[in-house]
């Protein structure tokens, strides 16, 4: 299949993902994602999402001094929320929203429920149920999948993909500096279950979709 027919197929794995996570019981929708009978060898078929390029304005971020810097805890929180790292430099005057999240393997949360014998909704296990597995363990309820703009190419060599000049990557994320949507922050707790299961921290990621696109995330 040719990148572009890639791309355009791909695209209709995230939507759909999204949709389920806008209305978990629409179970019509599961079709529309990678799955795998329950207790079967797991065999995903790939499927992500980018959109084509994109006009951006410069409003709506949140300022930088809102960004608190992490300090090492000996015990991470129930009640505290989770302080960030400092958002990058341009966030005042960029086309686009920062999410602090984890880079996306969809083989990985394709096999995270049945590997952790998390039973799925439906009758056959699909990536939403690894989503509900990260905030069932976690307890925090605001994980999404995102596109994120790929700046250093090198560091994602393989993985990358577009239309026009932009590159992206998936992204599961946890906060995102929009202003109606900075209240939804994991605890330290929250945050540290996720890294644990993660295996990694999180980090800053540039939206691959200018701002006035954002809504189409349905977060």
């Amino acid at each position: 299949m040719t990148s572009l027919g890639t791309f355009y197929t791909r695209t209709w794995e995230l939507f759909g993902l999204l949709w389920m996570l806008r209305d978990v019981e629409q179970v019509s929708l599961i079709p529309h994602h990678q799955t795998v009978t329950a207790g079967a060898d797991i065999t995903p078929r790939l499927r992500t999402i980018t959109l084509d390029s994109y006009p951006g304005d410069s409003s709506g971020n949140i300022s930088p001094e809102l960004s608190m810097v992490t300090r090492p805890l000996r015990k991470p929180s129930a009640t505290r929320i989770a302080r960030f790292p400092p958002l990058p430099a341009d966030v005042s005057h960029s086309k686009r929203y920062y999410f602090y999240g984890w880079h996306l393997d969809w083989d990985w949360l394709l096999n995270l429920a049945p590997s952790n014998n998390y039973p799925s909704r439906y009758t056959t296990y699909n990536t939403y149920d690894g989503i509900l597995y990260l905030r069932a363990i976690s307890g925090y309820e605001h994980i999404y999948p995102a596109n994120g703009l790929v700046e250093n190419r090198e560091e994602f060599d393989g993985e990358q993909r577009g239309v026009g000049t932009d590159r992206m990557i998936d992204l599961l994320v946890v906060w995102v500096n929009k202003r109606d949507l900075a209240h939804r922050r994991p605890t330290e707790l929250q945050l540290a279950k996720l890294i644990k299961t993660f295996r990694a921290k999180p980090r800053w990621f540039k939206d691959g979709r200018p701002r006035k696109y954002f809504d189409e995330y349905e977060m």
